[in-house]
């Protein structure tokens, strides 16, 4: 019996040691190893040993508590133009009527209110509705990263739906999908159909031919213009579909700014050479003058975002009940540079719809800004171009049908769709933005004080120091 129990003896410290070397190769345990008494039965008698055995202690997760509640209501905040589609959503859902409280407070004051709500702890809007550089801008260190990612939120199929670029200003450099588009306002090439036909010109295509139809117009019939100087974006209209870097991010801290780059120059240049020549309207875009022009057929094209046929050009430049004036707006693509591979446009207009990420029910939250964005019954009855491409898709199809001032030849939903897709993605805005610092040499440049060639450096001096004031870095040469 003793042999036995030597033996037994023996084998168990063997498996100790093996067990023990094995043990080496796996992680190590919480606690160290411990020396322990071990009855074992042997034989039918017990018999103690002495057996290392690991100790190894497993920490018991605590419970997490959901932070979401389907049942808690929900604030809107949007301007009033926004409040149907609101009312479009409940109408589809009235189960959630009593969860939503609609805001109809002016988006200027959203910074200042977030700030408050933020200092104070609570507050806060679940869904706001504004500009995408605003939304940008609330997602900074200093409005406490207010937006919330909907990505998890929103169904990827949707996402891809919308406009090439268009969802560009809401993704965050790490990834993040800080809104949804509403809609896009691409530019576009308008010209005026008879006095193309009748003066035999051709609708041109590259800059390089703007300008040599430029300097025909300027001969032939002075006084006529092809489009306008002033106006409060210039650097989305003009610059930016150059692919002229004046607010370009590459992280999250610094920003590419370079008005000195090659590709914004020869459009300053262009610019220039155009306002000698007298193409160039100086009234603007809102300016009873300009309307003149217009209805005395003193006009040949027009730049301007696709909102401008039916809130500009329709009413405001052209009566559309005048039977003279049917049919006469064509609709061309934006012209690029001859060297260009694509057309890039800036979008002269647009915004946005966000959610934050201290909202309690992003479950409703993000369901209302989806439906918002892409639902048809939405859509169908926007005033804008859709940043949803079967939204935008079936707005471009209706625009003859509900502007008779424009030409059904060439097809202007050809047009609008070609230039929904080629919004230029590099150029973002905000926090810090391209037109406050530009807008003051916009004004002198208009008035014929300074020209954008001359205006350059300091243009360029000025974008740098708008950028660095609101806490980012620059760099003036591409990354």
């Amino acid at each position: 019996m003793a042999k036995k129990m030597f033996r037994f003896v023996g084998l168990v410290l063997v498996l100790a040691t093996i067990l023990t070397a094995c043990a080496q190769s796996t992680p190590a345990p919480t606690q160290p190893p411990q020396i322990v008494e071990v009855t074992k039965i042997v034989a039918g008698t017990p018999v103690t040993v002495m057996q290392t055995q690991q100790v190894v202690v497993t920490a018991t997760a605590v419970p997490t508590v959901n932070p979401y509640d389907e049942k808690s209501a929900i604030k809107v905040m949007a301007d009033t133009t926004r409040a149907p589609a609101v009312d479009l959503f409940i109408k589809a859902h009235p189960e959630d009527k009593d969860l939503i409280q609609y805001m109809t407070d002016d988006r200027s004051v959203f910074l200042n209110k977030l700030l408050l709500y933020n200092n104070v702890g609570s507050g806060w809007m679940d869904v706001i509705f504004t500009e995408t550089n605003i939304l940008r801008q609330a997602n900074t260190v200093q409005y406490d990263n207010y937006m919330a990612d909907l990505t998890p939120w929103v169904d990827p199929a949707i996402v891809k739906q919308f406009y090439p670029g268009s969802l560009a200003p809401c993704i965050t450099p790490d990834g993040k999908l800080i809104c949804l588009r509403n809609d896009i306002a691409p530019e576009v090439l308008y010209y005026n159909e008879k006095n193309m036909k009748d003066w035999g010109y051709t609708v041109p295509t590259t800059w390089e031919e703007f300008y040599g139809l430029a300097q025909k117009v300027a001969k032939d019939h002075p006084g006529t213009i092809m489009a306008s100087i002033n106006n409060w974006i210039p650097e989305k209209l003009y610059f930016v579909g150059s692919e002229c870097p004046l607010m370009n991010p590459v992280s999250a801290t610094t920003y590419y700014i370079n008005f000195l780059d090659s590709k914004c120059q020869r459009m300053a240049k262009m610019l220039d050479d155009l306002q000698k020549l007298g193409v160039l309207d100086r009234n603007g875009a809102f300016a009873a003058e300009t309307g003149k022009q217009f209805t005395q057929g003193h006009w040949l094209t027009w730049v301007g975002p696709a909102w401008e046929a039916d809130f500009i050009l329709k009413g405001v430049f052209l009566d559309p009940t005048n039977k003279d004036f049917a049919g006469i707006v064509g609709m061309a693509p934006m012209v690029k540079w001859a060297d260009q591979k694509q057309i890039f446009t800036g979008s002269g207009g647009g915004a946005a719809w966000g959610m934050s990420r201290h909202t309690k029910n992003p479950k409703l939250a993000a369901a209302l800004i989806t439906f918002v964005t892409t639902d048809p019954s939405v859509t169908s009855v926007a005033v804008t171009l859709s940043a949803y491409q079967p939204g935008g898709d079936a707005w471009a199809k209706t625009v003859t049908a509900r502007n008779p001032l424009i030409a059904a030849d060439p097809n202007p939903y050809t047009t609008l769709n070609q230039m929904a897709g080629s919004l230029w993605s590099e150029f973002l805005e905000g926090p810090p933005v391209a037109d406050a610092p530009i807008a003051p040499f916009a004004s002198d440049i208009m008035a014929g004080k300074k020209t954008w060639v001359d205006a350059s450096k300091d243009i360029q001096a000025a974008l740098v120091d708008n950028a660095t004031k609101a806490g980012y870095q620059v760099v003036t040469t591409k990354p």
